[in-house]
């Protein structure tokens, strides 16, 4: 039988054992120094190069199969409609010419100097307020727009509704496009330019910075006077830049972390023997190993244009929980190892018996991370993309880098020479011997603990039963995981956007969502193209998230004003269609409302439409239902495709241009009918996380037995990782809904990084329990697994118990985070490390206990059995 893992201790580590055991103590110094400049040298390379930060949330959560992103940029770049510009809400609230503003300013036509010298009592002030149908400015009033917490009187002789009180005032400002103006100083107050308009800048995005700027300052002024009036802002761009101002915050818990984990693993290396402490080389060393590595790995990716998201930079909290896994076992193995043989000797030995487990280790986990690249999510590839670079890139630092660090950590012991102060010395033989080391307190307890299950067979069948009832309870409660995301969550705790929020919600009336019903590549001028598009609008209606018909259905009010209009002059019927459009938009009223929506080529054809439909029985939270509604409106879609048939094709052309009609394959491309909404794209990041969920999480698991089945050639120990991988999952997502959180792209991402990382826990202890006997002269193996459930569990139970601690603590600075959202991936972290080691150092080893047949061989081997292990560096 093809034995896997001697073929890897054979070939695979041959060149990493022959290059560690002939090389000098200055190669490996050198290899030392060429690492750290490398690494140094490729992240700032990356950084300064192409390093790009990416804050457009709708862009990194917007599936890649999206038809909502395709609308999205025919409505903004080629549809004709007026681009959209960039606005700032405006609360206040108790406790310029070249911007249009709409909002309680309009009252007074948005003059200031007007309203000081016209308002100066409450009754003028209510007078102003109930003017009737149309502002000053001709625009009709929405009281909606301008008020928040609205109280309206019921006038006695006109019966009309008379504004009352309101508790909060609202504006919405739609900001202009600026020119360049290179003298303008974005740091200060907005001052008139020369000419009597505004300040000049490159662009609006800059114009609203600087706006939200004054106005936070603003508000930040009336807090520290105690004023009892507040003002709460937020403005199309507010989300982005407050997401990723979140992350530039959360940045210093990355060397927090640092500082934590190295404070911890010198902890580990520690000992009170000054030569025998390791805590600078090993301890300090192991933590800069995934330091290196990690910087690596962000450069080559910074290199290739790969971009920096808020949710990538949760990256470096999971490495460095992976890099110490690895650290802690390769240097618990060399301290196993006889300490009379030469370093070069024990090194290699060292990589022979635990390279192959933190080969399978990295190849699970990586696998894991490259089947998230079939992913659909933007946010979740580029995660996956950090991630799996990471992981390789750490595992070649690990073999090389710290080896180096061992090897050179074993000289300095060698030559009797101090942990921290390695320029100071002493005599060798005055330092104790590290093998005579006592065993600490965790390493007995684990012997105890394999000692109970030997001797006791029923607390072997009691903790197995616990464990696979628990399970099947977890399994139940995970299927109850609900599906939601608020973009909010990615915001700091401090941000103005929370307190906007806050706002909205206590003095406006409920938020509800909006879908936009388009008409496209129709010819609108004929009456049955006019009548499918009003049955379409009717159809999107009809869905149950809808109960009310649209405000302003541009093809309603056309008929109805050209009804009135035959009625009185029947030659008004005789008209071009595109003659009748001309005297609809002639009305000053229908104009307001419908000269924006209705977009005409030079010949005054019709060529895109487009109507506002509120969702008002769609809840805000309620992803199950808005997925409902957008596959229902997909449905409409499609059906009215079919109906149109030919139509499609008989587009309204410029004057003296050929028609090209649409060849029906292209159909679904062009589809003529539609609806969108900003929210969208999200929703169709709910409708592909079950499968994304379901599909990742099989090929994973299935990744992980595969490649157990070829590195462990026994089907037994495949039958005990596989369900002990599938218990800890879905005792993680168990978790998850007793938590309280949902499906949303970083839980999801931790989901699919638990299925890397869990593994590891439980692999390492069984390929401990599952190694083959070697005869000590003639080093043949001889395929007989000898399972010695107490050594594993004192070896390699201690180290794995060692790296999940560290993996807890390098995600606790996580729960510190600016943003509410990633203190879900602490408490997914922490859940998954304990639960997997439960399984690993107790429900695993209960198992283990039925099968250990140390006893048995002692019987067969009575004086080759020390051998055997004294072979292996376990004695």
């Amino acid at each position: 039988m093809f034995n896997l893992v001697e073929h890897c201790k054979q070939q695979a580590f041959g060149s990493i054992v022959y290059v560690h055991t002939s090389s000098q103590t200055e190669a490996y110094k050198l290899q030392c120094i060429v690492s750290i400049n490398f690494s140094i040298g490729t992240f700032l390379a990356g950084y300064y190069t192409n390093f790009f930060l990416e804050s457009d949330n709708v862009k990194l959560l917007t599936p890649t199969t999206s038809e909502a992103l395709e609308f999205r940029d025919w409505i903004e770049n080629r549809s004709g409609f007026a681009a959209s510009k960039y606005g700032i809400d405006v609360f206040l609230h108790a406790n310029s010419d070249l911007c249009e503003i709409i909002g309680i300013t309009n009252y007074f036509a948005d003059d200031y100097l007007d309203f000081s010298s016209s308002i100066l009592t409450d009754d003028e002030l209510l007078k102003a307020l109930n003017i009737g149908p149309f502002f000053p400015n001709g625009k009709p009033v929405n009281v909606k727009e301008a008020f928040g917490l609205l109280q309206t009187i019921t006038d006695s002789e006109s019966g009309l509704e008379l504004i009352s009180t309101a508790q909060a005032l609202k504006l919405h400002i739609r900001l202009p496009t600026f020119n360049l103006n290179p003298t303008a100083n974005m740091t200060t107050e907005l001052d008139p330019s020369e000419d009597g308009g505004t300040a000049n800048f490159s662009h609006d995005k800059a114009f609203e910075k600087l706006f939200i700027k004054n106005l936070i300052a603003y508000r930040q002024a009336l807090l520290a006077e105690g004023n009892e009036f507040h003002i709460e802002i937020f403005s199309s761009g507010s989300l982005a830049d407050e997401s990723a101002a979140a992350v530039y915050k959360d940045i210093p818990l990355v060397p927090i972390m640092f500082v934590v984990i190295c404070v911890f693993s010198c902890s580990v290396f520690f000992k009170r023997d000054k030569v025998q402490s390791s805590t600078l080389l090993l301890g300090a060393g192991s933590v800069i190993t995934v330091i290196l590595s990690l910087m690596t790995g962000c450069g080559i990716l910074f290199c290739v244009g790969v971009p920096f998201s808020s949710l990538t930079i949760t990256v470096p909290f999971v490495l460095l929980g992976i890099g110490l896994d690895d650290a802690y076992i390769i240097s618990g193995t060399l301290h196993q190892t006889d300490h009379k043989r030469g370093i070069e000797e024990r090194i290699k030995t060292t990589i022979e018996e635990c390279g192959v487990s933190i080969v399978l280790t990295t190849l699970t986990t990586t696998t894991a991370f490259l089947l998230g690249l079939t992913s659909v999510v933007p946010a979740l590839t580029g995660f996956y993309i950090y991630a799996a670079v990471g992981v390789i890139v750490d595992f070649v630092y690990q073999v090389t880098f710290f080896i180096s660090l061992l090897y050179l950590d074993e000289k300095r012991k060698a030559g009797g020479r101090y942990d921290c102060l390695i320029c100071f010395s002493t005599s060798p033989n005055v330092s104790a011997d590290a093998s005579s080391d006592k065993d600490g307190l965790l390493v007995r307890l684990l012997g105890s603990f394999s000692e109970i299950l030997l001797k006791l067979k029923v607390t072997r069948i009691l903790i197995i039963l616990l464990f696979f009832t628990a399970s099947v309870l977890s399994a139940i409660t995970a299927s109850k995981i609900p599906i939601a995301f608020d973009f909010v969550d990615l915001v700091s705790r401090t941000s103005y956007v929370k307190e906007y929020i806050n706002t909205k919600e206590l003095y406006d009336e409920p938020v509800t969502y909006n879908a936009y019903a388009f008409f496209r590549f129709v010819d609108l001028s004929q009456p049955e193209v006019r009548s499918l598009a009003r049955d379409y609008v009717n159809s999107i209606v009809a869905l149950p998230q809808i109960t009310t018909d649209p405000n302003h259905f541009w093809l309603n009010d056309f008929d109805s004003y050209i009804d009135i209009l035959t009625s009185t002059n029947p030659e008004v019927a005789i008209l071009t269609f595109e003659e009748q459009v001309d005297l609809f938009l002639s009305d000053e009223y229908y104009n307001t409302l419908y000269s924006k929506r209705l977009v005409r080529n030079s010949i005054g054809n019709l060529t895109a439409t487009v109507t506002k439909i509120k969702l008002d029985n769609l809840g805000l939270k309620d992803a199950k239902n808005q997925v409902n509604f957008l596959k229902s409106q997909r449905l409409i879609g499609n059906q009215f495709l079919q109906n149109l048939g030919d139509l499609v094709s008989q587009l309204p052309t410029e004057e003296g241009e050929e028609t090209e009609p649409i060849e029906q394959e292209d159909f679904y491309e062009y589809t003529p009918f539609f609806t969108y909404g900003g929210d969208y794209s999200l929703w169709e990041f709910y409708e592909v996380v079950p499968t994304e969920l379901i599909s990742t999480t099989i090929s994973a698991i299935a990744a992980v037995a595969v490649i157990t089945i070829l590195f462990v050639p026994n089907l037994l120990a495949v039958a005990i990782v596989v369900p002990a991988v599938l218990m800890i999952y879905a005792d993680v997502l168990a978790v998850m809904v007793l938590a309280g959180f949902a499906l949303n792209p970083v839980t999801l991402i931790s989901i699919i990084m638990s299925i890397g990382l869990m593994v590891d826990y439980v692999l390492h202890v069984v390929m401990k329990s599952f190694e083959e006997s070697q005869d000590e002269k003639t080093e043949e193996v001889d395929h007989k697994h000898i399972v010695d459930l107490k050594e594993c569990l004192t070896t390699m139970g201690s180290s794995v118990f060692t790296g999940g601690l560290s993996t807890i603590l390098s995600t606790v600075p996580l729960a510190f985070s600016t943003s509410d959202i990633f203190f879900s991936i602490f408490v997914v972290f922490f859940s998954f490390v304990m639960i997997s080691f439960l399984h690993g150092l107790v429900f695993v080893p209960a198992i283990l206990a039925f099968l250990d047949n140390t006893k048995e061989n002692q019987k067969k081997n009575p004086s080759n059995d020390k051998d055997v292990f004294i072979e292996d560096g376990i004695e």
